[in-house]
């Protein structure tokens, strides 16, 4: 089940949103205070697009949250490279990141994680794709992207 999170934070944050936002938001889902009382997801993957956005997950000290994984277009120190330009917009509206997941995605949708950030990261070229929190997520190797989003609880 895909679910939308409230940031309803971010328009008291001028500054967008932040590692800082980006943790306590998390920390609030995982809830481990409570053992897991009330978790709100058994699995969350996130991908992000944007240039530094590795930043957003640059925490201070040892933050685990279990269940989630992530995957950035590019370290906390670099852009992201545009990719996919509108003629009529007159914009760049994707990058190298965003085309190459959905491209893998579609071509295989049951590739295992592992091998998703393996493609992800030899075709994203001028970028350093990240693979965040992978240890507290699972096998890599065995879960896969279908079975993840789109399996019942």
């Amino acid at each position: 089940m895909v679910r939308a999170v409230n940031l309803s934070g971010m328009e008291k944050n001028k500054g967008g949103f932040t590692t800082e936002l980006m943790k306590n938001t998390l920390l609030a889902m995982d809830d481990n205070a409570n053992n897991h009382a009330n978790k709100r997801f058994r699995k969350m993957v996130i991908c992000i697009e944007t240039c530094y956005s590795g930043s957003v997950f640059a925490f201070d000290g040892d933050v685990d949250i279990d269940g989630v994984l992530v995957f950035t277009a590019a370290s906390p120190y670099e852009t992201s490279l545009a990719d996919v330009y509108s003629v009529d917009l007159k914009v760049w509206i994707s990058n190298r990141f965003t085309r190459n997941l959905t491209d893998s995605l579609n071509k295989e949708e049951s590739i295992c994680y592992a091998d998703l950030y393996k493609y992800l990261v030899q075709n994203t070229i001028g970028s350093h794709v990240q693979l965040i929190n992978a240890q507290c997520f699972g096998n890599l190797y065995e879960m896969t992207f279908k079975d993840d989003i789109f399996k019942s609880n």
